[in-house]
């Protein structure tokens, strides 16, 4: 048999390659340029809607819309032009998730997960045993990990076709399950486990194809939250109670930990997509907060803005969430636990 053409030979090695990304969920995407803290400034900070957003602010994965969640449906607003659309109607949204393909949102509404098709506005529920309490995309966007509430918390990979369920963890009785993240190579999953009293009992690097894990080791402290960064390299920790909390940042095999930041409360902290800087707020009594961007190495850190809610009770947080361009910080009370309108402070190289 005469041997195929050259050129049939490299579309062949080709098309088995691109088959070999899609299935490792692999997907590649522009990172900017790392940007240290103090060439950097805030030019805006606005409110972009009225709405009372329940969920967390999502952003689109080219960082020219951002969805948000309230107790009527799913909302993304363009920012080059304000316009606000409803995409689909849900109730109540409680978390949301923009998928890295830009295709699909995944929405947790009233304790059920729903793929969201941004451009049809239509809503397909993805079978789950339980409550959903948390869902991530893995890199490739077709796949992700939610946390489920049933006799217990468990991680389950899901397709978004529903096709695969495939159950990665449960956590031991009396516990609880979240912080989800992704490692970029779209292989492992990151997840923390805490008891009752608050106290941290396990981080997790789990392989999504087997469910085998290796522990991460959290610092010393009460850890309230574990951020993955985006290059799966760091780890940023809220440690401490109310009154005397605190923001570290460690290498995520458990190495090379440093404190970055100290507050009577710390409510969030977000990686920026370049994985150098880390947002934050500290919460000064039940009417202000501050949030604040600061290196990763502790060099130096930003005042982004001086926010007062407009709902403010006792006990609220601040969510955050940057941009895909690192252009860009979101922030508001959308916690799920409070409502409040979502806001954006814009950023630009001095």
């Amino acid at each position: 048999m005469r041997p195929p053409a050259r050129g049939s030979a490299t579309r062949a090695a080709t098309a088995i390659v691109a088959l070999a990304l899609v299935a490792c969920q692999v997907q590649f995407s522009r990172v900017p340029k790392p940007e240290p803290v103090a060439s950097l400034e805030v030019v805006r900070v606005g409110r972009i809607t009225d709405r009372m957003a329940i969920s967390n602010a999502s952003w689109s994965p080219e960082g020219d819309q951002i969805a948000f969640g309230t107790q009527t449906g799913v909302f993304a607003l363009t920012l080059a032009t304000g316009q606000e659309r409803r995409i689909v109607a849900l109730q109540p949204v409680t978390g949301l998730d923009w998928s890295p393909s830009a295709l699909w949102l995944a929405a947790i509404a009233g304790g059920r997960l729903f793929v969201v098709d941004a451009a049809r506005g239509t809503a397909t529920p993805l079978p789950t045993e339980g409550v959903v309490r948390g869902f991530r995309w893995g890199p490739g966007g077709e796949r992700g990990v939610a946390i489920v509430e049933r006799d217990g918390y468990h991680a389950w990979l899901l397709s978004r076709d529903g096709g695969v369920r495939r159950p990665l963890l449960s956590s031991p009785s009396g516990t609880w399950m979240g912080d989800l993240g992704w490692y970029p190579d779209g292989v492992y999953a990151f997840v923390r486990i805490e008891d009752a009293s608050g106290a941290t009992r396990a981080q997790w690097r789990v392989r999504v194809a087997g469910g085998d894990r290796a522990a991460v080791p959290p610092p010393v402290g009460v850890v309230v939250r574990s951020v993955l960064s985006a290059d799966g390299r760091w780890i940023a920790y809220v440690l401490g109670r109310e009154g005397s909390m605190s923001l570290w940042v460690g290498r995520s095999d458990g190495s090379s930990v440093r404190r970055i930041a100290h507050a009577v409360r710390i409510t969030d902290a977000a990686w920026s997509p370049q994985s150098d800087k880390v947002a934050y707020a500290e919460v000064a009594g039940d009417e202000q907060a501050t949030i604040w961007i600061a290196d990763a190495d502790g060099r130096s850190r930003l005042h982004v803005t001086d926010y007062r809610p407009e709902l403010a009770d006792h006990g609220f947080e601040v969510a955050l969430a940057w941009s895909p361009t690192g252009r860009a910080l979101a922030f508001g009370t959308n916690t799920a636990h409070s409502a409040g309108p979502v806001w954006i402070a814009h950023l630009a190289r001095r």
